[in-house]
């Protein structure tokens, strides 16, 4: 009896850890993705405007990755090391953007199903824009934003 209800337990925690797997149209988020830049937009109270700044990664060190699984995981990457591990949920993944290409797709990604911990962006077959993330460079207060930019590595 004691067995049974184990397996139960363990069945009902695999059940409800909810992750999509790149199908169809996603399929293209698979591989890795290399950091080239971010793009820095800090909003100016004074001048009532956005200063804008862009951090190519040859100004910095430390190399930064995406990596996202076809079973539905998004790995988070420094120096090929993970930094940060979550199930992908789509909550958006549609073609139609025009900041890439004609080939272009928006999405919106729940990390580990969590609608305060997204992944937004754009994306064609070579190059994923994202826009919630914190690596490689993270927000320092609330007028502050980045746009990170990856090119597909693999």
């Amino acid at each position: 009896m004691k067995y049974i209800l184990y397996i139960l337990l363990i069945g009902f925690i695999l059940i409800g850890c909810e992750k999509e797997k790149l199908e169809g149209n996603s399929r293209i988020l698979e591989g890795k993705w290399k950091w080239i830049s971010s793009h820095e937009r800090n909003w100016n109270f004074e001048t009532d405007t956005y200063d804008h700044t862009i951090h190519p990664s040859s100004n910095y060190s430390d190399e930064y990755f995406l990596e996202f699984e076809h079973k539905g995981k998004v790995k988070f990457m420094k120096n090929n090391k993970i930094e940060k591990n979550y199930r992908t949920v789509f909550n958006r993944f549609e073609l139609g953007c025009t900041s890439l290409s004609t080939d272009c797709y928006r999405y919106h990604i729940l990390l580990d199903n969590n609608k305060k911990n997204t992944l937004t962006g754009g994306m064609n077959k070579d190059t994923i824009v994202c826009n919630d993330t914190n690596l490689p460079l993270e927000w320092q207060s609330e007028t502050l934003t980045y746009s990170h930019t990856y090119i597909r590595v693999n």
